[in-house]
């Protein structure tokens, strides 16, 4: 059995999957790491060969940079003729080898970014400080992107009280970095339910795992109790997958189709405003969520809002979890060049599912001295319910 796995069910695994891949290379331009690599490597038929090594026991554990670089996007799966499950390969194999391959900063991030309070501690302060830090530091961290998250007002703790005035409650699944990188979302959330008719219910303390399946640890996972919901909404387009898988049988609405369900009885209440949106739609949504035509027809019920679709390479913004900070300059070379494209379209405003995604673009378009929100999506339904500037 190979050093790297400790049961031999996980080598068959990856060993099966790395043999339906017949390299023919279709990937290779929706690979956004080998886009900016070009090492072989570095692509998915790469990569798997190098799972297959490790699971063979050709290679001994340890650190393997070409892994590493791998923003687990899932790209590759959507265009890939045999369905090879990337992912799942990529996954076993770096739980295989959590313990020996972990950057610092990825084991800074299981433990802060699954905290509220800390995290929200945490970042409040480094973006107080932050023109006194490095700009590297600062990049890697995106705190001038979230520097208007911060300032723009206190964050008490998210109301956690139900009262659900027509039909079963739902439960709002806002995610550990909710109180941090979504308080715009969540206030957005509850100014919708509670003008359809219902007052939400949010569980702000559990993790869905997202963060820890990307750093190796798959089972850092906290379910909610969700006896006696009707459904559970999440979010961010990052957690509803896994989500979907923790809470299995129960539905797990992703936000965009929660949100276009709510908005048909409102249509009467928006106020018409002329904006032109830029849809940036996250991996996580293409791959594993979906909705990206929900979320188009989402823009063209808001009355004057022209929805602009992004290029779709590199389509990934670099953010990926806690791959901004493990691996800061493809990360900012891919936010850079989205950013441009971003520019280039001229949009008065960009909407993403993605509170990483959002921060991430912030910060790369602050860079090239560029200023356009960066909303979720629910912020901006609120905005024209409540005629708000945006």
């Amino acid at each position: 059995m190979s050093q790297a796995f400790t049961t031999s069910t996980g080598e068959r695994r990856v060993a099966a999957i790395a043999a339906q891949c017949v390299m023919c290379g279709l990937c290779l331009p929706h690979c956004p790491s080998y886009a900016v690599t070009r090492n072989e490597a570095e692509s998915p038929r790469g990569r798997l060969a190098l799972m297959a090594r490790i699971a063979a026991g050709e290679i001994n554990s340890g650190s393997y940079p070409s892994l590493d670089s791998c923003l687990a996007c899932g790209r590759c799966e959507l265009v890939c003729p045999p369905k090879v499950p990337f992912i799942e390969a990529l996954t076993l194999t770096r739980t295989a080898n959590a313990s020996v391959r972990e950057h610092w900063t990825g084991k800074l991030a299981r433990q802060w970014l699954r905290r509220p309070a800390l995290l929200r501690l945490l970042m409040r302060n480094a973006v107080a400080v932050r023109a006194f830090l490095p700009a590297s530091l600062r990049r890697r961290a995106n705190l001038d992107g979230l520097a208007p998250i911060f300032n723009a007002r206190t964050m008490p703790p998210l109301p956690t009280g139900t009262r659900n005035m027509i039909g079963s409650p739902t439960l709002i699944l806002a995610g550990c970095a909710a109180q941090t990188l979504e308080r715009g979302a969540v206030e957005a959330i509850t100014i919708i339910a509670t003008a359809s008719g219902t007052e939400p219910m949010f569980d702000s303390a559990r993790c869905c795992g997202a963060l820890g399946r990307h750093l190796g640890h798959p089972t850092l996972a906290c379910a909610p109790i969700v006896d006696g919901i009707d459904c559970a909404v999440a979010i961010n387009s990052g957690c509803t997958a896994h989500w979907r898988q923790q809470l299995a049988p129960h539905e797990v609405l992703g936000v965009v189709a929660w949100l276009e369900q709510r908005l048909v009885p409102l249509s009467d209440r928006l106020t018409p405003r002329p904006l032109r949106v830029a849809l940036h739609l996250p991996c996580t949504q293409q791959g594993l969520v979906g909705e990206t035509d929900a979320l188009r027809r989402l823009i063209d019920q808001l009355p004057g809002a022209i929805p602009i679709e992004l290029p779709a390479q590199p389509g990934c913004c670099g953010s990926a979890g806690s791959y901004c900070m493990n691996q800061p300059l493809i990360s900012q070379q891919l936010g850079s060049t989205v950013a441009e494209q971003i520019r280039a379209l001229a949009p008065d405003v960009v909407i993403s599912t993605n509170g990483g995604c959002r921060a991430q673009l912030a910060q790369a378009l602050f860079d090239q001295g560029a200023s356009i929100r960066l909303l979720h999506p629910a912020e901006l339904i609120a905005a024209y319910l409540t005629g708000s500037p945006i």
